[in-house]
């Protein structure tokens, strides 16, 4: 049985589950269930207070490469591959020095590139960031993107090679059930977000879509799932009661998707005009996508690629500009219906846990026998 150590956010030390942590959880069950043994070294999360933060943050990265060291003598010792998930900027000193001493220790080593930022991070940052960059992906033995975007930047700004490994959901969410080909459009707009409540993916640009959508006389309902800072909230639910749509906003608090499913089976479009400058492969436009739903999403992070239509990508942050793609698409049921069987396909054919397993799987083996 192969052995992997893998780093990342993982949600154990501190109980939080954001798209770095449930992503990397995918690929260990995926691991797992391929049979190979998974060693964990979590990466550690730092402290909220800002100067304690700058102090301690040092001696906890090192702690961590301490028990790398020493563990290959232990329960490292037969371990072959250091998979390690990224996520650069501020942390790209030590995953520099993570792939460095995993290479010196004789593991194969996978550099996992998650998130957004990563051109953005490249070409503002300092010549010695881009130098540590270029040294740690080279060292790399097989480098994972999570956007097309990025195995299209490494390629050609310095012709290394990667692969694409996107989010993914699992196999059992793709059913005929949830896509319900009778939702009508006449009568009432079913209308969704869900996903973390905060402000960088601007949960007041969803409300202020709906109003728009309100004043052009059209009778919806708008579900919000997902929880936040309770002064956050506060705003929201405020800009709610300002623009009088009490009526027509529900909130659901958070939901597992379990919970969440006889909810999404019934919507007709996802609002999600995220501006968060970290945005990578969102799990809620892929789960949204594989109900049928039909995004309406901004261009940050991976969006466009993974949605795959440029119609409903929308390249002004202005809420009235949202409000009148889903007015288009509203007045006409064929094309709704259109996208609708489309994002399912797409899902279906590129972001399943059959479809993403089978390359990441193919790549873990060639990496297991070369020497």
């Amino acid at each position: 049985m192969k052995k992997i150590i893998f780093y990342g956010p993982l949600g154990i030390a501190k109980p939080f589950l954001g798209g770095g942590e449930a992503g990397n959880k995918k690929t260990i069950s995926l691991l797992k269930n391929a049979g190979y043994k998974i060693e964990i070294l979590e990466k550690p999360y730092l402290f909220d207070i800002p100067v304690l933060r700058e102090f301690i943050a040092p001696l906890q990265f090192f702690h961590k490469m301490i028990l790398l060291i020493i563990r290959q003598f232990g329960i490292y010792k037969d371990a072959d591959i250091f998979h390690l998930s990224a996520f650069y900027y501020k942390l790209m000193f030590f995953e520099y020095l993570f792939i460095s001493i995993a290479k010196k220790m004789g593991f194969k080593t996978i550099y996992e590139i998650r998130a957004g930022g990563m051109i953005y991070a490249y070409k503002h940052g300092s010549n010695w960031y881009k130098k540590l960059f270029l040294s740690t992906i080279k060292k790399t033995d097989l480098i994972l993107c999570q956007g097309k975007e990025y195995c299209i930047f490494l390629e050609k700004e310095f012709n290394i090679q990667s692969m694409y490994y996107p989010n993914y959901i699992q196999n059992s969410l793709i059913t005929k059930k949830n896509l319900i080909k009778n939702r009508i459009l006449s009568g009432k707009l079913c209308l969704v977000y869900f996903g973390r409540l905060v402000n960088s993916k601007r949960i007041d640009i969803v409300i202020k879509i709906a109003s728009e959508l309100k004043k052009k006389g059209i009778f919806f309902i708008l579900n919000i799932i997902g929880s936040g800072n309770e002064s956050y909230l506060a705003d929201i639910r405020s800009l709610v009661n300002e623009l009088n749509l009490t009526e027509q906003v529900i909130f659901h608090g958070r939901l597992v998707l379990d919970e969440m499913v006889e909810i999404l089976r019934h919507q007709h479009f996802f609002l999600f005009p995220s501006n968060e400058m970290r945005e990578g492969h969102s799990n809620s436009l892929t789960e949204a996508m594989s109900f049928g739903i039909v995004p309406i999403a901004s261009n940050a992070g991976f969006n466009a690629s993974v949605i795959g239509e440029k119609e409903l990508v929308i390249n002004d942050k202005k809420p009235i500009c949202f409000a009148e793609k889903i007015v288009e698409i509203y007045n006409d049921l064929k094309l709704w219906k259109k996208y609708s069987n489309q994002m399912h396909k797409r899902v279906y054919e590129n972001y399943t846990e059959k479809i993403v397993s089978k390359s990441l799987l193919s790549a873990y083996n060639k990496l297991s026998t070369t020497k």
